[in-house]
């Protein structure tokens, strides 16, 4: 499956190595967690101060992303807007009185916008339009719904008010990628709201939410273990079993027993708040966690000391019994949990995990060629082993630069993916077998639906086929050809209809081009432009995709009309092709 790597692959120097270490901390970081309290924005009543005018709510909005400032609103609610009414700066105070905290929106900038989030009155973090700046390949274009989210935590003090930590950002992320983190002042701070500070050009926020974290934590007590012979997969067989040996721990962690035994640790739980936690286990064995004699976690008997299962138990406050029975079969225990006010916490020392085997970043760099490496790559939170990434270099001043690309699906042979930026980190492709050889895109990667291209239906009202709908799941006469310049050309055929795929760099790097060219076209021969949960057409011709998640612009399909229809749960953009024996020409630009 792995392609021999060419010798422009190498290993990154210090700064880089640094930056796709941060990369991977922060793809890696906690992705589930409890529900996160939404900030309602049906009027301005969630705020409890506005200092300043240019604030109100709507339930849609238009921005032509080639206007500076340009965005118009429309009634309804959800949608927090700001349109500046002079050049002077309004703010808008938060009713959220925080010390940690986690806050996370969508937002949408007008070309040029920026606006900031205070957080205690003094630690701002800046958000502008930094689309296709070198300072800013995670920005998305200006009329697009963009996410932020960001790990503030308070300065900390002991208990005579002398402060022993500074107030800092944890963890920022763009649309998924790690930002660098603002400086902050060693100022003594209080806990106070945060605030959204607007400028000179109008922008848009909604899906505002947050979590506010205390001291409080679980603790355990009067630990004691018993260590048994052999693996066992269910705990009850213990009971008729003696162990080889007990005794007393502080702390939980599989280096407390033996290997190839079977652990059982009891002790005292305390609990220091009622409401609902979230646990999280990984194990190389059977693994489970009792509270006051109830199961609370399994990981159903699975060795893959990689994967994470998760549970949620509503808890009482008090100290109640608790017992950990592990099978350890490969010396991995991990157990964290999430609370009420509670940010994810480890019950298991770092002793207890397992690491496994890791090689340092290595980017596949690209200069003034384009490069194609087929691997495996996650889609859709599943593993897709079909995929080919192409990188598209861009050439700015006569000088090569990062550009786009985008990730092919060479079964289905349709577009899975697309980012601005630096092209895959391949270090994963020695990992293993299988499906953890995957290369990773170093970029903010904006997944398609990944359905085929062309498919012939029934009627225009007919479901979209999820997999090609021949007897075998695969186009006849399929493959793909290089031209000189190295951009591949994806050709199949499909009963028939003959079908040629081609993507390149728009000119001023802001996206790709795809030209389509479909022969012998028969009856009932439909295209999928697109899909998304809301497709709109803008003023200028253009569509919207995906409630703004990117532009579809400059569709060219002769005088074929696009047609905007439901199918199931989405809108999808697409045309039915007349039957002819001449060339059918489909062009138009992806723009994110």
């Amino acid at each position: 499956m792995l392609v021999r790597i060419k010798s422009i692959l190498k290993f990154s120097k210090a700064l880089l190595t640094i930056w796709l270490l941060l990369f991977h901390a922060a793809a890696n970081a906690q992705t589930i967690g409890l529900p996160a309290t939404d900030i309602p924005l049906a009027d301005l009543s969630s705020f409890q101060k506005i200092n300043g005018t240019g604030w109100h709510i709507a339930g849609n909005l238009i921005a032509r992303r080639n206007e500076a400032g340009n965005l118009k609103s429309q009634p309804g609610q959800g949608i927090l807007i700001y349109q500046p009414e002079n050049k002077l700066p309004s703010e808008l105070l938060s009713n959220v009185i925080h010390g940690d905290i986690d806050l996370e929106m969508d937002f949408l900038l007008s070309k040029g916008a920026a606006f900031e989030i205070v957080f205690q009155n003094k630690y701002p973090v800046k958000i502008q339009d930094s689309w296709l700046k070198k300072e800013g390949p995670a920005h998305k274009a200006p009329g697009l719904w963009q996410h932020i989210a960001i790990h503030f935590r308070a300065a900390k003090f002991d208990a005579s008010g002398k402060k022993i930590s500074d107030a800092r950002f944890e963890r920022i992320l763009l649309n998924g990628q790690p930002v660098q983190l603002p400086k902050l002042s060693s100022t003594q701070s209080v806990d106070a709201a945060f605030a959204i500070k607007g400028s000179d050009k109008a922008f848009a926020i909604k899906k505002l939410q947050y979590k506010t974290y205390a001291n409080n934590r679980i603790s355990v007590s009067g630990m004691t273990f018993k260590v048994y012979p052999g693996l066992h997969k269910n705990p009850d067989t213990l009971a008729s079993l003696k162990p080889r040996r007990t005794g007393s721990t502080d702390t939980i962690s599989h280096r407390v027993g033996d290997r190839k035994s079977q652990l059982v640790i009891d002790g005292t739980i305390d609990i220091p708040a009622e409401g609902t936690y979230l646990f999280k286990l990984t194990a190389g064995g059977g693994a489970w966690l009792f509270i006051d004699g109830k199961l609370v976690i399994s990981n159903r008997g699975s060795r893959d000391f990689e994967k994470a299962f998760y549970n949620e138990a509503a808890l009482k406050k008090g100290k109640f019994p608790f017992r950990i029975v592990y099978s350890n079969s490969d010396e991995c225990l991990v157990l964290h949990y999430e609370g009420p006010q509670i940010p994810w916490q480890s019950l298991t020392t770092p002793a207890s995990v397992r690491l496994s085997e890791r090689f340092d970043p290595l980017e596949y760099q690209v200069s003034s060629k384009p490069a194609m490496q087929r691997g495996f790559m996650m889609h859709q939170n599943k593993v897709n082993p079909y995929v080919a990434a192409i990188a598209l270099p861009a050439r700015i001043a006569e000088k090569p630069v990062p550009g786009n690309n985008y990730a092919f699906d060479l079964r289905k042979y349709n577009l899975l993916a697309a980012w601005h930026g630096k092209f895959i980190d391949v270090s994963n492709m020695w990992t293993e077998r299988g499906e953890k050889q995957l290369e990773i895109p170093l970029g903010a990667k904006m997944e398609f639906s990944g359905k085929p291209l062309v498919a012939i239906l029934a009627n225009a009202n007919d479901t979209w086929p999820d997999s090609v709908a021949t007897t075998d799941g695969v186009y006849a006469d399929r493959g793909y050809r290089l031209d000189k310049a190295g951009i591949p050309a994806y050709f199949y055929t499909l009963k028939g209809n003959k079908v040629q795929d081609v993507l390149t760099n728009l000119p001023g790097n802001d996206g790709l081009a795809r030209k389509l060219t479909i022969s012998n076209s028969s009856s009932k021969l439909y295209v999928l432009l697109a899909e998304g949960t809301k497709i709109e057409q803008l003023e200028s011709g253009s569509y919207a995709i995906d409630d703004k998640n990117y532009y579809l612009e400059k569709l060219s399909c002769g005088d074929i009309k696009p047609l905007v229809r439901k199918d199931k749960n989405v809108e999808q953009l697409i045309l039915e092709l007349p039957k002819t024996d001449q060339s059918v020409q489909i062009s138009y630009q992806i723009v994110w």
